[in-house]
């Protein structure tokens, strides 16, 4: 391949690049102003829901959803996938989805 053309390529490609530093930028930020806005830890958001469904936690997640903030934890439970909602600010358990399928 010519030096032109590697020139031409990394060219093209560094927009795209920057666009995606960016974005992860973004999220990383908007991440830590929802935890900043959380009663709660992650943490300890991880273990109420654990009390609720023993098991391997896969994924937390912190979001607002219907007007509140959320953690949602994913839970792993021989072999079935669940979903445990815990109120950010409250530490309530305000939904638990067993039907999320399989874990792999």
């Amino acid at each position: 391949m010519s030096k032109l053309l590697k020139t031409t390529i990394a060219s093209s490609l560094l927009p795209v690049a920057i666009f995606a530093l960016g974005q992860a930028g973004q999220a990383e930020g908007e991440a830590v102003r929802l935890s900043r806005q959380a009663k709660i830890s992650m943490e300890k958001a991880e273990d109420i829901a654990l009390k609720s469904v023993p098991g391997r936690t896969r994924s937390i997640e912190l979001e607002w959803n219907d007007g509140k903030l959320q953690y949602e934890v994913e839970i792993c439970q021989d072999k079935k996938k669940m979903e445990v909602t815990v109120d950010a600010a409250t530490g309530a358990v305000l939904d638990i989805d067993r039907q999320m399928g399989k874990c792999d």
